[in-house]
């Protein structure tokens, strides 16, 4: 039986090639996933051994709050800065060399850097993508300095040493037209004029910098196209506003002395000293720490890609089934005649298992080799939504070899175990009698597709509607979880639905294409279960597409409800991805505008009941600008007294002692526990997003990082908008990161955010989708097999080759309407039931017809695909051979 196995699997590497198309792609994405994220976390690791090579030992503020946080923009849990006199004491520790602080590194206090033109005037702020915009340190010691060149010093000029000097990557210093002659100028000759910039930080003013020198970030140039500027240690702390502080202290240790030991002695000497909050790591860890936490920022990326992979396997899966359900089908007969000599009915289930096991061994290991391909092709199309990654040597571990070859061969053989206990389950002499289209489908399959929906059904609901946290993975696993299967069970009943659908849809080729059209529909209606499992991998896709369509329709519509009802401010300030700005802008349009009321957005966290809280900081005159409903005088007390603002069932979880007495208490990180007033209870959330509110002045008094993302302009009632954005624009020129818009113009832009988010999403669903589109082809190719007698008499009869191939594709064109229709109709209820469990946050449903109608020209157009390749081989067929096959 092996033998007959291998001979049939070389007698038939055509439709070998057929079954591993689905299986290549699926395990390429998974493994393109894998060797993405481990090349970006090996090229962290060495940017970040590069930029520690000369530390011995690092002291730092401590983590708050264990480091956990509560999200929302600008909540990265930010450590407090070291007192600058902590390095006086550093200094006199035995075994310490050298010691110098280290100012910069805040994601959250961007340095704003822009080129000047060369008559002087500013230009466009340089953004790369989502990538941060860090202000660093060039220290007095090169062996502290190898995050610069790997070896501390610039690739050209010097390092900075003045008040007004800088030193910038050299990603950034071309993208601001500045070149290494103009740098040697300005440091040889004095003439700077084409070598400076305008760089501005959230307490510190736009000024003008001269660039004295360019470097590489460690040895890779930029850290995934971030923006960097280093100044010398006294101007970094002045820009930063970290004036008499650091953020760290960097310590060179004497010869003899390890980095563990002279950890111990730092420690013990700061505990001595009586210094709090603070901690001391050797070199290495500080590496570790640094790359850990940014590949932990990676997870999320890694785990947005991996369900991508998976969905694509998934749909492969409904492939591998429907081919080895053909190709079984076909070989009845001699499956039937292996019986009849002598073969088991464990035998043939084995020898149709082992052909899924080579087939899924080759198609792993193809699909991990593409794999490398692939994450080339990740990182490109990341660039293409504004994502910007470093680059490095690939990286391909044991494990990424080990779940890929593992994943596609399990995948293979469990969607192949169907075909081939019902192979094995046969009698010969029935197997015998039966063509390839003589299996029966069965009712068990129809109460088998019934249980599973029903189940995926309860299942969703609770994801949704339900607290799940309990169960692994949370409510998000559960409800992935819930409508693979919900997919499972609808793709079982669907043969119930594919004749009566298949004719609906079929009616019109029928009608204006004659015979071709007609021959189309009978053969996607002659055969349900084998058009309905075919229709089934495009069912996902285009389900998960118009579930998409939704999300986005709704939340958009919701955005723009929110403005209409909730939002009174008729300009909106903000920046580019929501990057913090100063709040010396929002000053400006102030002065800028007489008499309108700018309401200013912060976020931060906090401990409460010793949970960690996102809180917003809001300005006190909230209710010129916004609609919260608020309940009694709450307002009128938050502008008077200041104070929290409790979203109503946040308000019902505090404490009944802090409920009775009025105030809350608050773990802040930089002055620890506080008490805070309530000033009261509001209704509505929507136009906020946050159930807690703290006035600006008590964040002021409790945040060391003070920068806005956004904030709202109420203008007085005689002022022009247009007159209003022509004085703010005026005002904003010293701060190029800051625009304001009208509401209008927000809105639009906000949504064109939301929209590039969900068109990435959709390109990744499109693999799915041309995985599907795979599917239909394989089926329409195997079926040509044995329809070949069948297609040579219609040819004897008078068929021209052109009608063939008219017949074969609008028989692809209608099995992929079918599944179509049916995963738009899955997508409306998945994305109903979502919205629904998202409507406590203010979301509301919204449907957009022109999405579904792009997704029907995308089913036809996708069978026209499909069917292109069958229809040539059919019409290609030698007529005399064609009708003496069997």
């Amino acid at each position: 039986m092996l033998r007959v196995t291998f001979k049939n699997l070389l007698a038939r590497k055509f439709r070998l090639v057929l079954t591993s198309l689905a299986v290549v792609l699926g395990v390429a994405f998974m493994a393109g996933t894998f060797v993405l994220t481990d090349t970006l976390g090996n090229v962290f690791d060495g940017l970040f051994s590069d930029v520690y090579r000369g530390v011995d030992v690092g002291v730092r503020g401590a983590e708050p709050f264990d480091g956990e946080t509560a999200g929302g923009p600008g909540t990265m849990i930010s450590r407090e800065p070291i007192d600058a006199s902590v390095l006086d004491d550093v200094e006199e520790i035995d075994g310490v060399r050298f010691a110098s602080g280290f100012v910069g590194g805040d994601a959250f206090n961007p340095a704003k850097v822009s080129p000047l033109g060369k008559s002087g005037k500013v230009k466009e702020e340089i953004i790369h993508g989502q990538a941060p915009q860090l202000g660093v340190t060039w220290g007095p010691r090169r062996q502290l300095n190898h995050a610069f060149g790997g070896d501390g010093r610039p690739e050209v000029g010097r390092p900075p040493d003045g008040r007004r000097e800088v030193a910038l990557d050299e990603v950034t210093a071309e993208d601001a037209g500045i070149t290494f002659d103009e740098v040697r100028r300005c440091v040889d000759d004095g003439e700077c004029g084409g070598a400076r910039v305008q760089i501005s930080f959230n307490e510190f003013d736009p000024t003008i910098f001269r660039v004295v020198g360019i470097f590489q970030f460690g040895t890779t140039g930029s850290v995934g196209l971030a923006t960097l500027a280093a100044f010398d240690t006294e101007t970094a702390q002045t820009v930063m506003n970290r004036e008499g502080q650091f953020d760290e202290i960097r310590i060179e240790g004497e010869e003899g002395v390890s980095q563990r030991e002279l950890r111990s002695r730092v420690r013990d000497a700061l505990e001595d000293a009586g210094i709090e909050n603070v901690e001391a790591l050797t070199g290495v860890q500080l590496a570790d720490d640094q790359s850990d936490e940014i590949k932990q920022n990676l997870q999320f990326f890694n785990i947005f890609l991996l369900v991508f992979a998976m969905i694509a396997l998934f749909v492969g899966a409904f492939i591998i089934y429907n081919t080895f359900s053909i190709i079984v089908a076909q070989r009845t007969h001699e499956l039937g005649l292996l019986r009849g000599l002598g073969a088991s009915g464990r035998q043939v289930m084995g020898s149709v298992a082992i052909e899924a096991v080579v087939v899924g061994l080759i198609s792993s290991v193809l699909g991990l080799v593409l794999g490398v391909g692939v994450a080339i092709g990740l990182q490109e199309m990341m660039k293409a939504f504004d994502v910007r990654l470093p680059s490095g040597n690939t990286v391909i571990l044991a494990r990424t070899v080990i779940v890929s070859v593992i994943v596609g061969t399990l995948v293979t053989v469990v969607s192949a175990i169907s075909p081939a206990r019902r192979a094995a389950a046969t009698p010969p002499v029935v197997a015998m009698q039966m063509d390839a289209a003589g299996v029966s489908s069965g009712a068990r399959r129809y109460r088998v597709g019934a249980m599973l929906t029903g189940i995926g059904v309860i299942a969703l609901a609770l994801g949704l509607f339900a607290d799940v946290e309990s169960f692994p993975g949370g409510a998000a696993s559960l409800v992935g979880l819930s409508c693979a299967v919900v997919f499972i069970g609808v793709a079982m009943l669907s043969p119930l639905v594919a004749r009566p659908v298949s004719n609906l849809v079929g009616w019109l080729p029928a009608r204006v294409r004659g015979v071709s059209g007609r021959l189309a529909r009978e053969n996607a209606t002659r055969n349900p279960r084998r058009t309905a499992t075919t229709a089934a991998a495009l069912m996902i896709g285009i389900a998960l597409l118009t579930l998409v369509a939704i999300i986005g329709a709704s939340i958009r519509s919701t955005f723009k409800d929110i403005f209409a009802n909730d939002v009174q401010s008729e300009v909106v300030l903000s920046s580019k991805n929501f990057i913090p700005w100063s709040p010396r802008a929002a000053d400006a349009v102030r002065e800028a505008i007489p008499g309108a009321a700018v309401t200013e957005f912060r976020f931060g966290n906090a401990q409460i009941a010793g949970e960690t809280e996102a809180l917003l900081g809001i300005s006190p005159n909230l209710g010129q600008n916004l609609d919260i409903t608020p309940r009694g005088d709450a307002l009128t007390r938050f502008r008077q007294e200041g104070g929290f603002l409790f979203f109503e069932d946040a308000y019902a979880e505090l404490p009944a002692a802090q409920r009775k007495a009025g105030v809350v208490t608050v773990e802040f990180a930089a002055t620890g526990e506080q008490e805070i007033p309530i000033a009261g209870m509001f209704e509505n959330k929507d136009a906020i997003g946050n159930e807690l509110v703290l006035a600006l002045p008590d964040f002021e008094a409790n945040f060391t990082n003070q920068a806005n993302v956004f904030a709202f302009v109420k203008l007085p009632e005689d002022t022009p908008v247009r007159q209003a954005l022509r004085a703010a624009n005026q005002a904003l020129e010293p701060f190029p990161s800051v625009e304001s818009e009208d509401q209008s113009d927000f809105i639009e832009a906000q949504q064109d955010q939301i929209g590039q988010f969900l068109n990435l999403i959709n390109v990744l669903l499109f693999f799915a989708v041309l995985i599907a589109i795979l599917g239909v082809a394989n089926t329409l190719a195997l079926s040509i097999f044995e329809r070949t007698r069948e297609i040579g008499l219609l040819r004897a009869v008078g068929m021209e080759r052109k009608q063939v191939r008219r017949m074969i594709r609008y028989e692809s064109i209608i099995i992929s309407v079918f599944g179509s229709l049916l995963g738009i109709v899955l997508g409306l209820v998945f994305g109903r039931a979502l919205v629904a469990a998202l409507e406590s946050e203010g979301i509301t449903f919204a449907l957009s017809i022109s999405a579904l109608v792009i997704l029907i020209v995308l089913a036809i157009a996708a069978g026209w695909l499909a069917g292109w390749g069958p229809a040539r081989r059919a019409a290609r067929l030698d007529v005399l051979k064609a009708v003496q096959s069997q």
